[in-house]
């Protein structure tokens, strides 16, 4: 938007705003905002006008850890990060100047070591990674699996950035005894284009190092760990501006040199705001590289068993039952089956199931190769298992907390057959956000209030289209075989 005015033109100077005078000139007011996911299978990045529209989007497959050991560059990761943002930009033409600030969402507990000029001293570890047993004997000698969990809102699971600090001979470990910090991948990124050290509270609780109820880095952890606040990047809230894009990093991010960088947190609670959850107890089903059932909270709940982590919204906690890696195990029974894709193969299934087929378990082995000739099984067996999972995802949260109306966001989302099927299970309606890009959108609006653009995160998330999906049972003896399931979970 050009206006001729006359006046104060500010400048984005670190956290202060620096004011230069100008008379009868043109001025292009920011009115965009640019967003990126940098998820474990896809990096995304969008461009979003100030109503909530992504008017650019790219999306460019992460480049994969390593089998195994779940290593990978983080700086080979970041090419392909630039390479989505140059494209998602250039998408939009004339948008150079309009854009507002810049703000990214990640994975969580993917981290890596940096040294203090900030660069790399280790290679990043997915969240995927298992950790070794000695880290967890460490941290079980030392808190003990109940007080850890007290004082993260975590499980006593090795997926934590903790599990491999507690590890002396891990390289992460030697690289912070050398005076090295530890990062995740999106605060890395961020110190990439300039930024300095800086982390939010979403991210900062994924590490197994945060006091999820007080905001701030244990210490007592820390010193089990023989770490001090210094190897830890300072904590701020979602949605600050903690620097700017330098303007030698600008020809490789493809966009302007002193654009506001802002923080967006961790993927799973970007993607809440995203979905357009504003007020607890709204939940998502949030279906990606990973599923999780996610439920904002504005008290810290006294007896959770399950993931509570802080939000990206002040003041409010997420309650998260964590599923697996679903996109991963979609994609191996799409190939399993001969599909090409995931997307194929729950395209293709059927509506009839019957009562005495075998049940096709997340976890678990499955073999479907002698079943009855019914047009579709195969695949309508996975879409009823994967729904059957997520249905007892629901229940384990709604058996400590309300929950309020649900939305299904996220890739899997795209798949009607699959949110009629959760539905179903779950004999209750569910709201299908048709933001399915939900993390990225979530960013967006964090970026949109840190910027000023809009006076809150919530108020463009409110906004969100949304399409309801009846629960109507579409599969033949959905209640036995949910029984089944049920039973087979007690039994097993």
């Amino acid at each position: 938007m050009a206006l001729t005015v006359s006046g104060q033109l500010g400048t984005f100077v670190g956290k202060a705003i620096t004011y230069g005078t100008f008379s009868g000139a043109e001025i292009t007011l920011p009115d965009l905002v640019v967003s990126m996911d940098l998820g474990s299978t896809w990096i995304k990045a969008g461009v979003f006008a100030v109503d909530g529209r992504c008017v650019g989007l790219a999306r460019l497959a992460a480049p994969k850890p390593e089998p195994g050991s779940g290593l990978f560059d983080a700086d080979a990761y970041l090419g392909v990060a630039w390479s989505a943002l140059r494209c998602a930009v250039s998408e939009t033409s004339g948008v150079g100047d309009r854009i507002a600030g810049l703000a990214l969402t990640s994975q969580r507990a993917t981290m890596l070591v940096v040294d203090r000029s900030g660069h790399a001293m280790t290679p990043a570890v997915s969240w995927q990674a298992p950790a070794t047993s000695r880290g967890l004997e460490a941290i079980r000698e030392i808190s003990g699996e109940m007080d850890f969990t007290s004082r993260t809102g975590l499980p006593f699971l090795p997926m934590f950035p903790v599990f491999r600090l507690a590890d002396g001979d891990t390289p992460w470990a030697q690289a912070v005894a050398r005076g090295g910090q530890v990062m995740s991948l999106g605060d890395y990124a961020l110190r990439s284009l300039g930024a300095p050290p800086s982390t939010d509270f979403s991210l900062a609780g994924a590490t197994g190092l945060f006091d999820v109820r007080r905001l701030c880095w244990d210490r007592d952890l820390l010193e089990a760990v023989r770490m001090t606040p210094e190897a830890l990047p300072p904590v701020e809230p979602a949605g600050t501006i903690v620097g700017v894009v330098e303007p030698s990093r600008s020809t490789m991010a493809g966009i302007m040199g002193g654009t506001p960088l802002i923080l967006a947190g961790g993927d799973q609670p970007a993607a809440v705001l995203g979905a357009g959850i504003v007020d607890p107890p709204g939940a998502l089903i949030s279906l990606g590289t990973s599923a999780a059932v996610l439920v904002p909270v504005e008290e810290f709940p006294k007896h959770a068993k399950t993931i509570v982590l802080p939000h990206v919204l002040p003041g409010q906690w997420v309650v998260e039952v964590f599923i697996g890696a679903f996109g991963a195990a979609l994609d191996r029974e799409a190939q399993r089956q001969g599909f090409t894709s995931a997307e194929a193969l729950m395209a293709a299934a059927g509506s009839s199931i019957p009562v005495d087929a075998p049940l096709w378990k997340f976890h678990g082995e499955n073999d479907l190769k002698d079943l009855p000739p019914v047009q579709g099984l195969a695949p309508a067996l996975v879409v009823e298992g994967l729904a059957f999972e997520i249905a007892r995802a629901v229940g384990i949260v709604r058996r400590q907390i309300e929950i309020g109306p649900i939305r299904v966001a996220g890739g899997g989302a795209r798949s009607l057959a699959l949110v009629r099927a959760i539905a179903g299970a779950l004999g209750r309606p569910l709201i299908r956000s048709l933001a399915f890009e939900a993390a990225l959108t979530g960013a967006a609006f964090l970026a949109m209030a840190g910027t000023g653009l809009s006076g809150s995160a919530t108020g463009p998330a409110g906004s969100q289209e949304a399409q309801e999906i009846l629960c109507e049972d579409t599969l033949e003896h959905g209640s036995l075989r949910w029984q089944r399931f049920l039973d087979s979970w007690e039994q097993g």
